[in-house]
């Protein structure tokens, strides 16, 4: 069901932490290579291109704040960057959001293993660029009941969706270290 090509086509694709910043790229480079992936703390906390065209990036968790930020904080971001339709789901109508901004954000669920998926229909996880630990990565979620939006981690090993953001990875704002 899930792996259907039609799905696909309309929400794109999932990646593992890994497949999304590009693991294999990262550990090629002849400058800073580094070995990342599940199993592996590679200490990522800045912007790649990942699996993103040439000129965008995978934004970092600083950057999806900084999204909220601009829209008004995460009580409020996610209510905006929905999609006008697809966000009705198991007897909670009406929880669309008005994509002010051209977002169009669908709630793609992610893919738990090869035969399992969950919260499709209902929420949206979209990796970022910085890694937590050895086995979880960083990421921003949407969901159906709510406006607000969340940032967690989970395991690396998941599917989730990515969104490109335009620009130079290497100018991205990272969270100053403590």
């Amino acid at each position: 069901m899930h792996n259907d090509e039609k799905n696909c086509n309309v929400g794109g694709r999932y990646y593992t932490w890994a497949a999304a910043i590009d693991s294999v790229a990262l550990a090629n480079d002849p400058k800073e290579p580094l070995d990342c992936g599940y199993g592996k703390t590679c200490g990522l906390n800045h912007s790649v291109q990942g699996i993103c065209p040439d000129g965008w990036h995978l934004p970092t968790l600083r950057e999806w704040s900084l999204l909220c930020e601009a829209i008004g904080d995460y009580s409020t971001c996610g209510k905006p960057l929905k999609a006008l339709s697809g966000w009705d789901y198991a007897g909670t109508p009406n929880n669309n959001g008005t994509d002010k901004y051209g977002f169009a954000s669908l709630p793609t669920g992610r893919r738990l293993s090869a035969t399992s998926w969950e919260k499709v229909g209902s929420d949206v996880y979209y990796w970022s660029a910085t890694e937590y630990s050895a086995d979880d990565g960083r990421y921003f979620n949407i969901n159906n009941i709510y406006t607000q939006t969340y940032t967690y981690q989970n395991s690396k090993s998941y599917g989730q969706s990515v969104r490109c953001v335009k620009g130079d990875p290497s100018t991205a704002p990272v969270r100053p270290s403590n």
